[in-house]
């Protein structure tokens, strides 16, 4: 969503989905046939039954992550799903949105059920998602587009009004404020910078909102979409525009039925989605020598092999919200990991697996949970003195387990930036790296990762070679 929500309203469980459309809605511009690399497909077994996230338990159960560590990472480590590859886009067929009978999903596994957005019951209301309007999705790769099914499902607890009279039907509006939607964030860059990464919103019409933010919002992140640009969707404002023209959208209704202008709808409602996110625009940063527009095959990147994502479905204006991956962080005023009311924290959300026969995890987690921690006890530090802190015992009581398990395996090293006129220190800069043959795969060079004050994480896999295989 493009806000943050502080308040939750004590309301009755009934949800209103509005997450329906015209059977074979879609919004189609043009197809891309570039082929960007070669994949894999990885053998799945009783894939129907066996959920992603319970495959990949299994998995940690055969073999433990991060051994080497003292302290557990694997109780920290978000939701992982391997999305099998297909040989190309066309795999699919015509977008339809029935994602259930389609024979091409047959080999993606489903995720679990969505949960409220804190990971626990709704924060304030006590209420989790209704059984009876479950939400899960299932992906798959192609050489040039990231494949995204959902099926979603509402019970008839009260009719469907506002939502249903008059849905957005304009691009680049935000949706969320007024329909029920459907939300998918990915952050596709190398190492994970939490930075220029993507949102996509879609509602029942086949209306969608596409952006890209430079940076979170609580970093001072701008949105770059049609939506801020004057005119709306004006592609010649080369640095606020930004959207994604060859994307493709269906939403196929298996039950309940359309409103029309004027009719309030109260049925139990069931829809299938079906995305695909051509790869190269989920790539795109902004460069020196490129503009924030859509971009062109030319600055396609290699495809790093697990891409940060997550996925949100907001009802009654976001009064609700459920998600795949629950958004966890380290909150250094509770001294506790804790889940937040804000899908844009990226460090926070899970992984989508491109392919591959076997099972990955990021070998960097515990880095990026290290590195993430001090970048939420720096922010804690200079909101209770004004800047940030030059040395590290300054931020003892502000990170996890200080001094104990949690960052016995590796070396930090703060660099502070030039200080202000008045003398604050608004700058940083955390590097943890692993402590050289401690960590499994640890070779010449340890592993390491850096964030800044504005959350932008640079990590050693830019030095690496390592692409998809």
């Amino acid at each position: 969503m493009h806000r943050f929500l502080s308040l939750r309203t004590l309301l009755q469980t009934n949800c209103s989905l509005v997450l329906a459309s015209l059977s074979n809605a879609k919004m189609v511009i043009s197809k891309t046939t570039t082929a960007l690399l070669t994949l894999t497909v990885p053998q799945w077994v009783n894939t129907m039954t066996v959920s992603a996230e319970k495959a990949f338990t299994a998995f940690q159960q055969r073999s433990p992550l991060f051994p080497s560590y003292r302290y557990d990472f694997a109780q920290h480590y978000p939701k992982h799903y391997v999305a099998p590859a297909v040989a190309d886009a066309a795999a699919l067929g015509p977008l339809t949105g029935d994602v259930l009978n389609k024979p091409a999903w047959a080999a993606a596994p489903w995720s679990d059920l969505f949960q409220d957005i804190t990971g626990t019951s709704n924060a304030t209301s006590g209420i989790p998602p209704p059984p009876d309007c479950p939400t899960r999705v299932k992906m798959l790769v192609s050489p040039t587009h990231l494949h995204i099914g959902a099926h979603i499902k509402s019970n008839a607890g009260r009719p469907l009004t506002a939502f249903w009279r008059d849905p957005v039907r304009d691009r680049n509006e935000p949706i969320y404020q007024k329909d029920s939607d459907f939300e998918v964030f990915v952050d596709a860059s190398r190492a994970s910078t939490t930075q220029w990464y993507k949102e996509w919103e879609g509602n029942h019409v086949g209306t969608v909102w596409n952006l890209m933010l430079s940076k979170p919002y609580a970093d001072g992140g701008e949105e770059h979409s049609g939506r801020v640009t004057h005119p709306r969707n004006n592609a010649s404002d080369k640095t606020r525009f930004w959207d994604s023209l060859e994307q493709e959208y269906a939403v196929k209704v298996y039950r309940g039925r359309i409103g029309e202008p004027g009719e309030a709808v109260g049925e139990e409602t069931e829809v299938g989605l079906e995305l695909s996110l051509p790869l190269k625009d989920l790539m795109f940063e902004p460069t020196t020598t490129t503009t924030s527009q859509n971009p062109g095959d030319d600055i396609i990147k290699t495809l790093p092999k697990r891409l940060r994502i997550n996925f949100s479905r907001v009802e009654r204006g976001g009064l609700d919200n459920w998600v795949w991956q629950p958004m966890i962080a380290w909150d250094p005023s509770q001294r506790a990991f804790r889940g937040f009311v804000d899908m844009h924290r990226p460090d926070a959300w899970g992984y989508v697996q491109l392919g591959g026969a076997d099972t990955e995890a990021d070998p960097r987690f515990p880095l990026r949970l290290l590195a993430a921690n001090a970048y939420y006890a720096q922010h804690a530090f200079a909101k209770q003195h004004g800047w940030f802190a030059r040395s590290w015992d300054a931020l003892a009581d502000f990170l996890h387990d200080a001094g104990g398990a949690f960052w016995a395996d590796v070396d930090v090293q703060l660099e502070s930036g030039e200080p202000d006129d008045a003398g604050k220190l608004r700058k940083f800069t955390v590097t943890v790296r692993e402590k050289g043959g401690k960590a499994e795969g640890v070779q010449e060079k340890p592993r390491w990762v850096s964030i800044r004050q504005d959350r932008r994480m640079s990590d050693d896999s830019l030095e690496e070679k390592e692409v998809l295989m």
